[in-house]
């Protein structure tokens, strides 16, 4: 009994170490094989380059074997979205994140070997250059797509030897005038498309070859970083709008706008069938009823061709309602969209008995996934910009409300933030091309928040990142002869004032109370990395701007500044929380 039990204890013993070694050898493969890749591609585009401009990319080649095709990846990089088909199927759909982390460009990483074949195969790329930079995106100047792969010993590398063809079917848009986004609304016009220019057998003999705009080393496009965020989610098929049978199969007697209701407000991909009784008849899809979208971006205008067609926008837009504006001599076969949003799920729960507050948690669910893409957003059609307050706050809703999948859009978000620090300053809102705002109490915020997400997830890692930022940040922060900061010294629209519109606010009191807060906070982050030295300095500071503010602003009751009428609840708030209040 003893030496059959000593004998299985050597064979699982032999078998654990065996698979341990598989394993190291699996993951010493794989860091090799990360390492020892190198960027030799460049980037290229069509002969002109003009602001929202649509290319079309080609290139065929031919694998011999089978064994060739077996874990093939490609890496993309473009300026500014994507769509990629292999061999006529759609592979990528909105590929690309937008260039926002400062001096980088993000790149795509796509396992492809389900796509390709023995023998001819084709990749066609749909490249959309915004062409402006805004509150949430870098131009680089020019349109621009990398693209790097290898096939068995084939390099698939994007040169000359590509093809590629300005889409005249998209037409410039003249009508969104707001610079805080970088996209424009869609104009398609039906009668000028290239069909199926993405088959294999299209012939593209006509088609120029495309010029090299620029070397992976050049500045203006910056280092290669990969996506740092999970695939986006779209739903496989189109999905009907609530109340579509009412309008499906009809051709109605005049003109008529359609309301077309979503279950709640969400992101989505308008879609139409339809067949028009003659050519350039005007189809309009927005998320506002009377169709004007000068500032808020979601509308598609669509010209007819004759007969049947379908049309599924390649831009993503949100609403509760959509509406569709359908001429007379347009029969309508079928309306929809496409539903997607950030990769998570929502996980939390929340049950009472008290029906409008289970009705509150459900709508702050999908309030908060609409605010969800490229980065944490408030404003997913004026803005799609990173503010650092809207990303801290919406951090602390997800960790009760989303899975774990959402920590990497906040992760993304303070990546991005202290990218932009200059001079020790932060920018509040990043990229920072349409207003170059300093707003202290927000990024004050913002330092805060990183703390209580490390309290949620233990991720030590990203303090060790920022911490460096923050410290430079908190050291602008100068303090008066009565313990009372001055703010952050003489940087551009050093906006100190600014909290919200909401109410009156105690400015001079809120102001040195947010400091005094995020004082505390940086003692503790400090103190989570060894930072002895800065943990004293921040609690010396700390001593300091309590006694100025005990001095100064109580008044036997609460706190306000001299001159405010009544007292700023939020202030007095932060002061209980702070633990400095009696």
């Amino acid at each position: 009994m003893k030496r059959l039990l000593l004998f299985l204890i050597i064979i699982i013993t032999l078998l654990s170490l065996t698979f341990y070694f598989i394993n190291q050898a699996n993951n010493e493969e794989k860091e090799t094989s990360e390492e020892s890749f190198s960027w030799v591609a460049n980037y290229i585009w069509a002969e002109e380059s003009e602001p929202n401009m649509w290319a079309c990319f080609r290139k065929d080649f031919f694998v011999s074997s089978k064994k060739d095709i077996e874990n093939v990846k490609f890496r993309i990089a473009v300026d500014s979205k994507y769509f990629m088909y292999i061999n006529g199927e759609l592979v990528v759909r909105d590929g690309a994140l937008k260039k926002q982390v400062r001096d980088c460009i993000y790149y795509d990483e796509i396992d492809v070997s389900d796509y390709l074949k023995k023998g001819e195969n084709n990749i066609s790329i749909l490249v959309w250059y915004y062409g402006v930079s805004s509150f949430s995106h870098v131009d680089t100047g020019t349109g621009a797509l990398l693209f790097q792969g290898k096939v068995g010993d084939q390099d698939i590398l994007s040169d000359e030897t590509w093809k590629v063809i300005i889409n005249p079917a998209y037409i410039k848009d003249e009508e969104l005038i707001n610079k805080r986004l970088a996209e424009k609304n869609i104009i398609y016009d039906a009668r000028k498309e290239l069909v199926n220019w993405y088959k294999p057998e299209y012939d593209d003999s006509s088609w120029k070859n495309a010029k090299m705009v620029g070397t992976v080393y050049e500045k203006r496009y910056g280092d290669l970083i990969p996506r740092d965020i999970p695939d986006f989610i779209y739903s496989d098929d189109i999905i009907p709008f609530e109340n579509s049978k009412e309008y499906e199969n009809k051709l109605f007697d005049d003109d008529i706008t359609l309301a077309l209701e979503l279950p709640y407000n969400k992101q989505l991909f308008p879609y139409f069938e339809v067949e028009s009784d003659e050519e350039g008849k005007v189809i309009l899809v927005s998320n506002i009823h009377d169709f004007n979208n000068e500032l808020f971006y979601g509308k598609i205008t669509y010209f007819t061709k004759e007969g049947k067609q379908e049309f599924e926008s390649p831009s993503w837009i949100n609403g509760d309602r959509i509406f569709f504006y359908i001429p007379k001599g347009v029969k309508v076969l079928k309306l929809g969209y496409r539903d997607t949003h950030y990769d998570t799920k929502m996980e939390g729960s929340f049950v009472s008995d008290d029906e409008a507050l289970n009705k509150l948690w459900a709508m702050a669910d999908v309030t908060l996934l609409v605010n969800m893409r490229d980065t944490y957003m408030d404003c997913p059609d004026r803005e799609r910009a990173l503010w650092i307050a809207d990303a801290s706050l919406e951090m602390e809703e997800a960790m009760y409300a989303l899975d774990p999948n959402a920590n990497a859009l906040y992760e993304k978000s303070i990546n991005t933030f202290v990218s932009w620090q200059d001079s020790y300053a932060f920018l509040t809102v990043v990229p920072p091309f349409c207003a170059n705002l300093q707003l202290p109490v927000q990024n004050l915020i913002g330092i805060q928040s990183l703390y209580k997400y490390y309290l949620y997830t233990g991720n030590k890692e990203i303090l060790e990142n920022a911490y460096p930022h923050f410290k430079k940040y908190m050291e602008l922060w100068e303090i008066g002869d009565d313990g009372l900061t001055r703010g952050t010294g003489e940087f551009y629209y050093n906006n100190m004032e600014w909290f919200d519109s909401q109410g009156k606010v105690d400015r001079k009191l809120s102001g040195n109370v947010w400091y005094y807060s995020t004082l505390t906070y940086m003692s503790k982050i400090a103190n989570v990395l060894g930072e002895e030295e800065d943990v004293n300095y921040y609690n010396e500071k700390i001593d300091i701007i309590k006694n100025g503010i005990e001095k100064k602003y109580y008044d036997g009751t609460a706190y306000r500044a001299k001159g405010f009428k009544g007292y700023d609840a939020r202030a007095n708030s932060i002061l209980v929380l702070s633990r400095i209040s009696r």
